[in-house]
């Protein structure tokens, strides 16, 4: 069950951070998970704080998970 929430959680954080980007918060439809979400912190678009290639390699480590 813990692992379904943080799954959750991880999925919902991505589509948080394409959301903002892709609304006017900065950024090219090109960039990689971690310059979307600097970009996003940034332009204070996201609740993600802390270290984004830290937060986009859990996101790789759960994506085959999530499909």
């Amino acid at each position: 069950m813990r692992s379904q929430f943080s799954l959750l959680k991880a999925c919902l954080s991505l589509a948080l951070v394409t959301t903002a980007v892709l609304g006017g918060c900065g950024g090219g439809s090109s960039a990689d998970c971690t310059s979307l979400c600097s970009a996003a912190q940034t332009g204070n678009c996201t609740s993600i704080k802390g270290d984004c290639s830290k937060f986009c390699a859990a996101l790789t480590a759960v994506d085959p998970t999530a499909g």
